[in-house]
């Protein structure tokens, strides 16, 4: 099942207790899609966006416009809250994901 890129951002966010910067967001969302394409025959994406290979590793280029503010700062508690299914987050798979990439 593949959720929208900024759903699995807050889920990320959320599991990691809001203690992760922009940097470590994009390479655990990097990871977790490619985990969850090698366990699902590559058939559906985690995320429903396209990585991009820049300097500092693989990022989805709309998410980090929207982290961008934070710097190499934590990511506010909270934010994108307003714009992110929060229900069934669980069902996403992104929470076994996290575990095993963090």
């Amino acid at each position: 099942m593949s959720v929208k890129s900024l759903n699995a951002v807050y889920a990320i966010c959320h599991f990691s207790d809001w203690d992760i910067t922009n940097l470590q967001l994009q390479k655990i969302l990097y990871l977790a899609h490619k985990k969850h394409l090698g366990e699902n025959d590559a058939e559906t994406p985690l995320v429903r966006s396209f990585f991009q290979a820049w300097e500092f590793g693989p990022v989805v280029p709309h998410v980090y416009r929207e982290m961008k503010k934070y710097g190499a700062g934590i990511i506010e508690k909270g934010f994108l809250a307003s714009r992110c299914k929060r229900k069934g987050l669980q069902q996403t798979g992104i929470r076994h994901y996290y575990k095993i990439c963090k």
